[in-house]
């Protein structure tokens, strides 16, 4: 735990010291830092920490002594696109632990890249990125964090570089990680239209709706994208009231704050809340149904920009001060939280590195 908890001091403290956001060279050192961080607790990891880790090693030397990459595609149920990856590592190293740091590097490239070029507070969205438990889901759902990575390139050349094309092209390659990525096709749908009260209203309804009657439609979608047989065998309708409860307070909460500021808003922070609102809408359905909570991650990383450049809108230097303090607070008392009393949510609590990276 105190890994992580070191991780949020170093990002507290360099918040305090440096303006890095008008200092270049400082900016470009701290990301550089924070990629290296996050690569070597996430690539030195111990099997163990991550629930859905060991499956990924374990599946990772099965490929790599297999003969061919034909055989390496009917060898285990994983999109080809990761299979692709595992196969031709497993050429260069056998060593599982090479597939954690490639993937590692893969990943958090992205996720520096993403809040180096957006975030008006770099210091406190790698604090977000943290608290909100992005890091640690990271180092268990390693597939989905690659889909995710790639989306985030997706979002970079739609919402910024109006790259239509190329944002296609990346969803499509983040399916070959995880199918699940086609759910950020309906970004550009979301995007065009006016936050008006009456959508809120109406997203509110449809969320309630699908409170209600989330199992059949996710039954109906599973079967659409292939995962009918998957998700039965495992307890993914189940709820989780306590800590998705607190997940959609939290996201509420948060919400609430950056909508208040939206007149400010340029027109990317104005996309990034309605892409917010929609990650909400989901939280809320996950409280009735767990497997939803995957889906939201390709919206609610959003917010580790969001929240960071809403802050940066409150006019007078006390009160931003204030709001700071409170929400670094408030998520770091969020995060003891998850990480006491629902551990197994990642399982990257207790964090342990691998034995042999010690020796």
């Amino acid at each position: 735990m105190w890994i992580y908890i070191i991780l949020m001091f170093i990002c507290l403290i360099s918040g305090i010291l440096f303006d890095l956001n008008r200092r270049k060279k400082v900016k470009n050192i701290f990301c550089l830092l924070m990629f290296i961080l996050l690569t070597i607790i996430s690539g030195f990891r111990s099997i163990n920490v991550g629930i859905d880790t060991y499956q990924f090693c374990y599946n990772y030397e099965i490929i790599a002594k297999l003969e061919n990459y034909a055989s390496a595609l009917s060898a285990t149920r994983y999109e080809k696109g990761f299979v692709t990856l595992c196969y031709f590592l497993s050429r260069i190293s056998e060593d599982y632990q090479f597939l954690l740091i490639v993937t590692s590097v893969i990943i958090f490239a992205s996720v520096v890249y993403f809040i180096k070029n957006n975030s008006k507070n770099i210091p406190l969205s790698f604090y977000l990125f943290i608290t909100l438990n992005f890091f640690g889901m990271y180092m268990n759902v390693m597939r989905q964090a690659i889909a995710i990575s790639i989306i985030l390139i997706a979002y970079e050349f739609f919402l910024k570089k109006k790259k239509n094309i190329r944002f296609l092209i990346c969803v499509i390659l983040a399916t070959f990680f995880h199918r699940s990525a086609l759910i950020a096709l309906i970004i550009p749908i979301i995007i065009k239209i006016k936050f008006r009260p009456r959508w809120i209203i109406f997203s509110f309804i449809f969320g309630t709706v699908f409170f209600l009657a989330g199992p059949k439609i996710i039954s109906f979608i599973a079967n659409m994208i292939g995962y009918g047989g998957y998700i039965t065998k495992l307890d993914y309708f189940s709820s989780n009231y306590f800590g998705a409860l607190l997940l959609f307070v939290v996201n509420l909460f948060l919400f609430i704050f950056c909508y208040f500021k939206r007149k400010n808003f340029n027109e990317y922070e104005m996309n990034l809340l309605k892409i917010s609102f929609v990650a909400l809408i989901i939280s809320l359905c996950t409280i009735k149904i767990s497997i939803i909570g995957r889906i939201s991650e390709y919206f609610n990383i959003f917010n580790v920009i969001l929240i960071s450049n809403a802050i940066t809108y409150v006019k007078k230097s006390k009160d931003r001060i204030y709001i700071k303090i409170l929400l670094i607070v408030l998520l770091f008392l969020y995060w003891m939280t998850i990480a006491i009393y629902r551990p197994e949510w990642h399982g990257v609590v207790p964090y342990e590195f691998d034995s042999e990276v010690i020796k």
